[in-house]
């Protein structure tokens, strides 16, 4: 067999394998979706009219996807949870699981400081995320939003140091828990 001939079957292969990979994931996104709805007759709404037998509550916090959902009535903040696509990385694990949701209810779901070990990228952290840094206030990690929208992204750690609120002692500190990356 040619060259040439190898070349176009190994790009057809890899087309098909593209086209099966694209449909299965598809399917897997809609049976996911389905599955949602089945267990739990949820769906994330903007303006939620009253059903009988459906609730409007709105989760925000360490939370994949905060926002308002009309749900069934008697369902748990665990159902919640996964309904809403799960826990941020460092949102706090001590939760009221099993607390039976109430209707026109608003649930935060708080953040952990990081422990030894941890890090986060001051990078790409959003406000909630560099909070998670121990003795950075909401207003400390605002102020590092606003300097890495001014100046761009951080190229050491010692550029914290220019944060309001963040001097030497509090640096020494803080820069055992950051990294930078891209």
């Amino acid at each position: 067999m040619s060259k040439k001939k190898k070349e176009i079957i190994i790009i057809v292969i890899i087309s098909l394998l593209g086209i099966i990979n694209f449909f299965l994931i598809k399917r897997e996104e809609v049976r996911k979706f389905v599955k949602l709805n089945y267990l739990f007759k949820a769906k994330k709404v903007k303006k939620a009219s009253k059903k009988a037998g459906y609730i409007k509550v709105r989760i925000s916090g360490m939370i994949r996807h905060p926002g308002t959902y009309l749900i069934k009535e008697g369902l748990k903040l665990s159902s919640l949870i996964q309904i809403a696509g799960g826990l941020k990385r460092y949102a706090s694990i001590y939760l009221p699981y099993k607390l039976v949701l109430k209707d026109s209810e608003e649930y935060y779901i708080p953040y952990r400081k990081l422990k030894k070990g941890e890090y986060i990228n001051i990078n790409t952290a959003d406000e909630l995320e560099l909070c998670t840094i121990p003795y950075i206030t909401k207003n400390i990690a605002k102020e590092i939003l606003l300097y890495r929208e001014k100046y761009g992204k951080f190229d050491s750690k010692e550029e914290l140091k220019e944060i309001n609120g963040i001097g030497e002692k509090k640096y020494n500190i803080i820069k055992n828990f950051v990294e930078i990356g891209e």
